[in-house]
């Protein structure tokens, strides 16, 4: 693994304005991949991105349809969270007024959403984010333009630690792990220690299902991550749980807790052990009565509390938790919110009792995260060769990747068994419906942030399905004809040009990373149907140019007979991902994800992986002098 430094502390912190001082250093543990990959989902027929100057101090634009309110849940930081669940009961259950529950990242993303998208109207948010934003100079008026709804529930907050530390303090300078990144865990760590005056060393996305206690001097859950957590024996035995006492700094944003020994099995733990928590709230774009979205706003904040009796029937709801009389300390509440409007003393008396959080380390034994009950896993696969088509061996590159990968999770090793099922044309609908689909491949990676940039199966997707990490990665460039004078030199000398774009291919390569080349109609687009069309388009000189990852457009070309006939311009549009993905819906979707992503970092620390790809790389172009 290789460490990315980011000294925040007297250092940078990430801000839209820009770099901020934060007394902390933090550092983000990168398990290597080529690029990055920010996906934050949108309902991308009712938002549109708009980032004015100054935009938390000017009225934010309604975009949302009267009926209908949206709420951004944590669903790309924490799939399976309680938020997402929460939010995902409540939209079933309140009437007259729909809900569109949208995955984000949470914590500084969500605060961002809620103050500058159109449409936004909700967000779930911990307690502490204000703290958070103020320590890092974010948002300086979210505090003023952000109500919250109602609790939902809270989080205890775990910290472990090597056994020869005493207490918090000693901590000073040290090394910790935390598994989110930029949500989480991570922005709960930076606030306590920040509030405390402890400058601690954090290391944020780290694997816990590999944690080595060597490596650190502790490690920072809240209880979401803690049940997800899968800790070896020898771990748990050199980890102790230290204590956190509600200390003045902490007062205003935290809650006082208490960590019993058998939520920790084979972790050292003292009974009544002090720690804090967090809440998680539902929070709210504060519109007055005199904007357009007041109305259905304040509706949904009372039939919320009219809808709890229903949803605390079922023993599992996350709404068990929630106390809906909390006064959280730094937040105001919405004025719109009426506790007891259309419900009886009998049910706010009962609406009061709050469970307590519930979380427990899974004991030692316990299945890896990743791993996967079903036996079987059912593939739906698109026919794109040479990425993936029945014709080829093993079905091709990805679903042999995809083959190896989960073997490589399985418990005890093994060949994972899959079936294959084909499709020819993007088959989303199928995947979302179909219960007997388990995940579908090959998909491209999808900007999720530019929604307008996005054929309908990309948008779709965005909202409805988990991504794997990337199972390959491509170049992504511009074929043109052998004679063409075309010349890729810089972004400036397409501009003019003609780009034919296939059907199924999203428009970000022209116009991501700042460049909005089609948005600003600095070069014209040209769409056909398939990649052949485009080929032929350039052929024809129709256009001037077709974008294609390097694999597909040399493979058409070479079926056409046209390799010699055109020329891939040297210098890259794109690193493009290829993903396998899974419908949100899917019972077994986190863990199928998580199964792929951890079985493809083994397959990669192995000479197996880069087999793969040269085995079907050298078939695909054996005795072909239009080899790459």
């Amino acid at each position: 693994m290789r460490l990315r430094k980011a000294r925040i502390g007297f250092a940078q912190a990430p801000s839209p304005t820009g770099p901020q001082r934060v007394p902390i250093f933090a550092q983000r543990l990168s398990i290597s991949r080529c690029m990055s990959r920010r996906l934050i989902a949108f309902a991308t027929l009712l938002l549109a991105l708009a980032l004015p100057a100054h935009a938390e101090q000017q009225q934010k634009a309604p975009a949302t349809p009267r009926g209908t309110v949206t709420v951004l849940t944590d669903g790309i930081a924490e799939p399976n969270g309680g938020a997402t669940r929460a939010i995902n009961e409540l939209a079933k259950e309140i009437s007259n007024i729909r809900v569109l529950p949208i995955a984000g990242h949470g914590a500084v993303a969500n605060v961002r959403d809620l103050l500058r998208l159109k449409g936004v109207d909700f967000a779930v948010l911990n307690s502490d984010v204000f703290p958070f934003l103020e320590q890092t100079r974010q948002y300086p008026n979210a505090q003023k333009q952000i109500r919250y709804v109602t609790h939902i529930y809270s989080q205890k907050v775990y910290l472990l630690t090597r056994k020869e530390f005493k207490t918090i303090d000693d901590l000073r300078g040290r090394k910790l792990a935390v598994p989110s990144r930029g949500a989480g865990s991570h922005t709960t760590a930076m606030t306590l220690f920040n509030l405390l005056g402890i400058d601690v060393v954090l290391h944020s996305g780290v694997d816990l299902d590999d944690f080595k206690v060597e490596s650190f001097d502790g490690i920072l859950l809240l209880g979401d991550e803690l049940a997800r957590a899968r800790l070896s024996a020898q771990a748990r035995r050199d980890l102790q749980v230290m204590p956190i006492g509600l200390a003045p700094p902490l007062r205003a944003t935290y809650r006082p807790a208490v960590i019993e020994p058998q939520e920790l099995p084979g972790v050292a733990v003292a009974e009544n052990t002090e720690t804090v928590a967090v809440s998680t709230l539902l929070a709210v774009y504060n519109w007055t009565s005199a904007q357009p979205r007041y109305a259905d706003v304040s509706g949904f904040s009372t039939r919320l509390f009219a809808a709890l009796p229903r949803l605390r029937q079922n023993a599992s709801s996350v709404w068990r938790q929630a106390d809906i009389n909390a006064q959280i300390g730094g937040w105001s509440r919405y004025g719109a919110v009426q506790l007891a409007r259309g419900l009886s003393k009998e049910q706010l008396a009962q609406l009061a009792l709050a469970e307590r959080p519930q979380a427990t380390l899974p004991p030692v034994g316990d299945a890896p995260m990743g791993a996967v009950a079903t036996p079987k896993i059912t593939v739906l696969a698109m026919g794109r060769a040479p990425l993936a088509e029945p014709q080829l061996p093993a079905g091709g590159l990805i679903p042999e990747l995809l083959r190896s990968s989960l073997s490589m999770a399985r418990p005890g090793g093994g060949r994972s068994e899959i079936e294959l099922r084909w499709a020819t044309a993007a088959p989303v609908k199928s995947l979302l419906s179909d219960d007997t689909i388990d995940i579908s491949l090959p998909w491209d990676g999808a900007d999720c942030e530019r929604p307008n940039d996005l054929v309908q199966a990309s948008a779709v997707l965005c909202d409805n399905a988990l991504y794997s990490d990337p199972i390959l990665e491509v170049v992504v460039g511009l074929f043109t004809r052998a004679d063409s004078k075309f010349t890729f030199a810089t972004d400036e000398s397409i501009l003019g040009k003609s780009i034919c774009i296939s059907g199924d291919q999203d428009v970000s390569p022209l116009n991501g990373q700042g460049r909005d080349w089609i948005s600003q109609k600095r070069v014209a687009a040209v769409r056909k149907p398939t990649l052949l069309d485009c080929a032929s388009a350039v052929q024809t000189q129709e256009a001037d140019a077709f974008v294609a990852s390097d694999l597909e457009g040399r493979y058409v070309l070479d079926r056409l007979g046209l390799s010699r006939d055109f020329r891939m311009l040297e210098r890259p549009l794109a690193i493009r991902g290829v993903h396998v993905v899974a419908a949100r819906e899917h019972v077994q979707s986190s863990e199928l994800i998580s199964a792929v992503n951890r079985g493809l970092k083994q397959l990669k620390e192995t000479d197996a992986y880069a087999a793969i790809v040269r085995t079907h790389l050298m078939r695909l172009w054996n005795g072909n002098a239009s080899a790459p």
